[in-house]
């Protein structure tokens, strides 16, 4: 039978662990790590039952696909009635490729912390959508919260101090209080397993098409307990009307609660532009100095190079932005460069991004050329443009494609001879990278040794991080 178990959940003050063992025909999609989570707050009495929460946000959707059970000691009641709400609307959406599965406990811990969780959290990143999202509900005294593991993984250490920089300074800027959340998420598993998995069902990546909004959600779960969250908001990144299979659909957002907290899918209501031009007014009335973050590319600040910042900042001039006032290197001059870059294909191009550019079309006004003379080229070739042939799916060399379809064809017994090899590479591969950091220490150093070691004035960190300055 085909399982996974979740074993000693530990905390560590704000460090969490756990361990997760399966059975030998899912260990290929497992890097064999422990699943570690540190937050910036203490979560030392915060109950088991929503301690496991995390790792169960995690694992669950790779089970799903197997369909397979997963085992804990204990889980909070409310969650795991969210998780077979979650689980059903992925069987819907990707009813050839999530095939079901049960969670299997031995205590169902019902709590219920009623008038103790008044605060309200908002999953955070600088990016429009969730700009937006902080400008709708900024009256509500909003605890942004930022997490490394997924468009900034767990050994991208500039690109996380420079994220963390930008929205710490955001923060302080609007009176807001910030949580950083890092984890092992994307290390945790085989990536390129789930991709060839994947692959053929979705139209992005595993995490962005499947494991993203539980997961996100639930890694929040034991620092809303710790600090009284009761509401958390997830900015919305498609809009209503839009079919397109994505991790955070509505209905799984909705659907995610634990014991005194409620999660939230906000501004479905509208497009992405139109999320934009609402920011686009904020500025114009109240912060003439906003910055954006939406490049994926770099993350601490944006490239002006990728199609996702040459994207938002058609849409701030759309909007009547000048995007070089708002953190892109990019002038109405600039955007003689887009239609080259799609001819030439330098973009990978999905139904996500088909329908971003869309939606620019239908929000350009007819005022537009005449307040960008310069542009005007630009502007008539892209709303006579059909995005849809720019399309592809990139599918790597020809070695990577071997690779895939190997993976998704051999049979289980040579999993039990090539992957034992596969970890052991994987391991001294992540070591070297780990060690050729600045600052860096050897991994498997434990917690506490860190700690102690820490230099005044440095965070001490979990072992899968180095110490930051």
């Amino acid at each position: 039978m085909s399982e996974i178990s979740i074993e000693q959940v530990k905390s560590d003050t704000n460090v969490l662990r756990a361990k997760i063992t399966c059975s030998p025909d899912l260990r290929m999609f497992f890097s064999g790590e422990d699943f570690l989570v540190e937050y910036d707050t203490s979560i030392d009495d915060v109950p088991d039952s929503i301690l496991v929460l995390p790792v169960l946000a995690q694992v669950c959707p790779v089970a799903w696909t197997q369909n397979a059970d997963v085992r804990v000691p204990t889980v909070d009641s409310r969650f795991a009635a969210s998780l077979l709400d979650v689980r059903d609307t992925l069987m819907q959406l990707y009813p050839k490729f999530v095939l079901g599965g049960n969670l299997r406990y031995k205590e169902l811990e019902e709590r219920n912390p009623a008038g103790e969780f008044e605060e309200t959290g908002l999953l955070f990143t600088g990016g429009v959508d969730s700009t937006y999202s902080f400008i709708q509900h900024r009256d509500e005294d909003l605890a942004l919260i930022t997490i490394q593991g997924w468009t900034v993984v767990d050994v991208e250490f500039e690109k996380w101090n420079g994220l963390k920089g930008h929205v710490e300074a955001f923060g302080t800027d609007h009176g807001a209080d910030n949580y950083f959340v890092r984890s092992n998420r994307h290390s945790l598993f085989n990536v390129g397993m789930l991709k060839a998995q994947c692959e053929p069902y979705v139209d992005g990546a595993w995490y962005s098409s499947v494991g993203h909004g539980v997961g996100l959600l639930g890694m929040c779960a034991p620092l809303a307990y710790a600090n009284g969250i009761g509401d958390l908001y997830m900015a919305a990144t498609h809009w209503n009307g839009i079919s397109l299979p994505w991790g955070s659909n509505p209905s799984i957002v909705e659907n995610v609660a634990w014991a005194g907290t409620r999660c939230h899918h906000d501004g479905y209501e509208i497009t992405r532009q139109e999320r934009l031009e609402a920011v686009a007014d904020y500025v114009r009335e109240e912060n003439p100095g906003l910055e954006l973050r939406t490049c994926n590319e770099t993350v601490a600040e944006n490239c002006g190079d990728c199609e996702k910042c040459y994207r938002t900042a058609v849409g701030m001039f759309v909007a009547g932005l000048d995007p070089s006032d708002h953190g892109y290197p990019l002038d109405v001059d600039s955007f003689d460069e887009i239609p080259r870059k799609f001819e030439r294909r330098e973009w990978p191009v999905g139904n996500d991004e088909r329908i971003m550019w869309e939606d620019l079309q239908t929000r350009v006004s007819p005022d537009v050329n005449d307040r960008y003379e310069e542009a005007q080229a630009f502007f008539d070739w892209m709303l006579t443009t059909d995005f849809s042939k720019y399309m592809h799916r990139p599918q790597g060399d020809v070695t990577t494609q071997l690779l895939q379809f190997a993976y998704r064809n051999a049979p289980d017994w040579t999993y039990d001879v090539m992957y034992p090899l596969y970890r052991y590479v994987k391991k001294r591969r992540r070591r070297q990278r780990l060690q050729e950091m600045p600052d860096g220490h050897a991994p498997g150093v434990s917690y506490s040794e860190t700690a102690k070691d820490a230099e005044p004035g440095v965070s001490a960190t979990i072992p899968f991080i180095t110490k930051e300055r």
